[in-house]
């Protein structure tokens, strides 16, 4: 019993007005006032508040009960219970449209009366409760993170939330008994067929239906996107299937991150490969100009085999870069590391193809003053720069603009999650832009690829875009690249910005010299072997030669007091060029070596070099770097080596 619960009476029959409030006190009720006509009630509901009305339908006045009834209900959520004698059809009517709590028809008693307004208010608290329980659920599914879309057993919409509005373009009032196929038009991408009836599994057979992965979602304006998407039933208490629920949302930025994860496997495992075939190249060219700088030297330049040397040496030279590139793309490229301007660089780029490109191409530069430095190899980058200046040029065999330009940006936290690999901070940043043909989807996923090109046969190597993403690589950078057919394309570089500058020292240009100590060679490649030991025997040095780590270590015990250099292959049969040096260095702790190998100091050759091998001589050489190399390291001056245990243990 809701004792001293608030009761507002209606009448205007004063007589029976006051009897009825006797009656209402009598039940443990209380008088909230009193109104006799519909104008007073209004008012003095909003200004009293009571728990509920006992409305009479007849009034006297402009109103009767069912108008009041409507205002106070509209107005203040308060229940009605309708007091009447008699009434036309018409009112009655109106009555039930009103949606009363009750109805009392007079006279009554005060059992009919209790039992009423109990029931009124049992009503009204269920009510009172289902709508809070619908506004705690309509905010929980406005507030998650997913589209939410919610269907009776006809596929008409019955609720749509705010993400699922936003991302299918339909308002929820819109929305609201729409047919689903109207609204939710979704298609398979990798068949391209159009999903008609998206819930039918779900209603029929009551299962859960997870569509594709490579659904995708045509919004209201005709835009795609790529979503993530279920479908349930709706069930009653009993069991029914009452409805569906759709589950959806946005994987745009996920569909990036896969395809930017997919690259980076690719490359990686490309790069594996072709840092494979640039190594065993580098060793065939290593033999090939070698021997062609060694025979310069022996023949006049008016012999008439001299011009036939010289092509197998520029023949040679351009093998090396090739393969340079290729180490570069493979991340095994040799660096120059310190802290330059891109500014300069820029500048640099820009006056050289100035004179060189066609001057129907406009060049424009724009760039940020105060650029923080990066660090950086200045030669890389320069070949970076260059070579997205040049393919912006090939795309613009009519002419066109090509603008080069450099800026300053700052990667949040939350920005970081749309690139795989990439850290938060200050980015120095490089853009090249071309208003030429521009690349389609399919062209774009294989720009990197090495010896992928668009160019005709015989005008491009497809080594340029490989070596830049190499770059990019090896200095911690990133890149966007955005690209229509006949729109252009724009090349966008990240690079992690740096503070300071320090200078460099001057190299100094230095010549062969004579010797007479005596160096062990170590190489599984005979004509590499030959050819440093023909070298260097006419250059006054004694030589002895090991084709494997195993027969070097057997040499070395043998002689080792009279060997002052070895010069040591990485990748050997047997015994490997780090194995090696560890067994020889514990042979004699003061030994002279330097490493020279197909693959750079910074790739697979850092460990050795780490171990204290006195130096590095990247293959292919020629005659004059390996006696310049020779020379220094045996020039050198080393201290003597102090105890240490982990420099003489060997490898697990």
């Amino acid at each position: 019993m809701n004792d001293k619960a608030r009761i507002m009476v209606v009448e205007d029959e004063f007589i029976v007005s006051m009897e009825i409030q006797d009656r209402l006190k009598g039940l443990g009720y209380s008088i909230a006032y009193a109104a006799a006509s519909g104008e007073e009630a209004i008012v003095k509901a909003g200004e009293t508040q009571p728990d509920l009305v006992l409305m009479d339908i007849m009034l006297k006045g402009k109103i009767d009960g069912v108008f009041a009834a409507e205002q106070i209900k509209n107005r203040y959520d308060i229940p009605v219970i309708y007091l009447t004698a008699h009434s036309d059809e018409a009112t009655l009517t109106r009555a039930k449209v009103s949606e009363p709590f009750g109805y009392l028809i007079k006279p009554f008693d005060e059992r009919a009366l209790h039992t009423t307004i109990e029931m009124a208010f049992y009503r009204h608290d269920m009510e009172r409760k289902l709508k809070q329980s619908e506004q705690w659920l309509s905010i929980v599914l406005n507030s998650i993170g997913d589209a939410v879309i919610a269907t009776d057993t006809e596929g008409m919409i019955k609720f749509i939330n705010p993400l699922a509005e936003s991302l299918t373009g339909w308002k929820h009032d819109e929305a609201l008994n729409q047919k689903i196929n109207q609204i939710f038009n979704i298609r398979d991408d990798d068949n391209k067929i159009k999903i008609k009836e998206p819930i039918k599994k779900v209603l029929k057979k009551g299962i859960v239906n997870n569509f594709s992965p490579n659904t995708v979602l045509t919004t209201r304006y005709g835009n795609e996107l790529p979503i993530d998407s279920s479908a349930s039933p709706i069930r009653d208490e009993k069991g029914n299937i009452n409805g569906a629920v759709l589950v959806f949302r946005n994987i745009t930025d996920k569909k990036k991150l896969e395809r930017q994860l997919t690259q980076a496997q690719k490359m990686e495992s490309i790069g594996l490969m072709a840092g494979g075939v640039a190594h065993d190249f580098n060793n065939i060219l290593a033999a090939i100009l070698g021997y062609a700088s060694f025979m310069k030297i022996k023949l006049d330049i008016e012999d008439p085999n001299y011009k036939y040397v010289e092509t197998i040496e520029r023949s040679a030279q351009r093998g090396a870069e090739l393969t340079s590139q290729l180490l570069t793309f493979t991340r095994g490229g040799k660096q120059d590391i310190k802290p330059i301007n891109l500014n300069d660089i820029v500048n640099e780029t820009v006056k050289i193809i100035k004179s060189t490109f066609d001057k129907a191409i406009e060049i424009e530069t724009r760039l940020f003053n105060g650029l923080t430095a990066v660090r950086a190899d200045e030669v890389q980058m320069q070949q970076l720069l260059m070579n997205l200046c040049v393919n912006a040029r090939d795309a613009m065999p009519f002419g066109g603009k090509l603008i080069v330009e450099t800026d300053m940006t700052f990667i949040y936290d939350h920005d970081t999650s749309f690139y795989v690999g990439v850290k938060s901070g200050s980015y120095v940043t490089v853009s090249v832009s071309d208003t030429g043909v521009g690349m389609d989807k399919d062209t774009l996923g294989k720009i990197f690829d090495p010896f992928f090109t668009t160019k005709e046969k015989g005008k491009g190597t497809g080594l340029g875009l490989s070596m830049v993403y190499g770059v990019i690589k090896n200095h911690g950078g990133f890149e966007k690249v955005t690209s229509e057919p006949n729109k252009g394309t724009t090349f966008k570089i990240y690079f992690p910005a740096c503070d300071k500058f320090k200078k460099g020292a001057k190299s100094v240009t230095k010549k062969p010299q004579q010797g007479n100590e005596v160096i062990l060679v170590v190489d599984d490649e005979e004509p590499i072997r030959m050819f440093v030991k023909d070298v260097l025997e006419a250059y006054g040095y004694t030589v002895f030669l090991a084709e494997n780590g195993e027969e070097a270590v057997s040499i070395f015990k043998k002689y080792k007091d009279k060997i002052d250099l070895v010069i040591l292959d990485m990748v050997m049969p047997k015994m490997g060029g780090l194995q090696t040096y560890i067994k020889l260095k514990m042979l004699n702790p003061k030994i002279r070596a330097f490493l020279s190998s197909g693959y750079s100091p910074d790739g697979q050759a850092s460990e050795i070099l780490q171990r204290g091998v006195n130096g590095f001589l990247q293959k292919p050489f020629e005659m004059n770097d390996l006696l310049i190399k020779v020379r220094d390291v045996l020039d050198m001056k080393i201290e003597s080596p102090k105890e240490d245990k982990k420099e003489t243990k060997p490898l697990k």
